[in-house]
């Protein structure tokens, strides 16, 4: 959820609208497919919707490279702060329930 709040702080600050939205729209599917999951009964369901989620993270971090490779926002850096932790959430999550399956 700090991802998402600090992401959108970053709207008003960035003015590229195609950026800014794509990376909205990505970092706004994250909390709700990590909810949807978590409601899920069966561990297949529950992946399914954990590597969703991870996907869209996946899908941040490159705009905020470009964010912060066009110069439009120093806050870039803090932001990467928090997505890092997040991956590591994500691969021991996926890694614990694909041995829970019996993978």
């Amino acid at each position: 959820m700090e991802l998402t709040k600090r992401v959108f702080n970053l709207r008003s600050l960035v003015k590229d609208r195609i950026i800014v939205d794509q990376l909205s729209r990505a970092v706004l599917s994250i909390p709700p497919n990590i909810a949807e999951g978590n409601g899920r009964n069966t561990i297949k369901e529950k992946v399914q919707f954990y590597k969703t989620a991870r996907g869209s993270l996946f899908e941040c971090i490159p705009i905020l490279q470009l964010i912060a490779e066009l110069n439009l926002i120093s806050e870039v850096e803090h932001i990467n702060n928090y997505t890092t932790p997040s991956f590591f959430i994500f691969i021991l999550l996926l890694n614990n329930l694909q041995v829970a399956k019996g993978r």
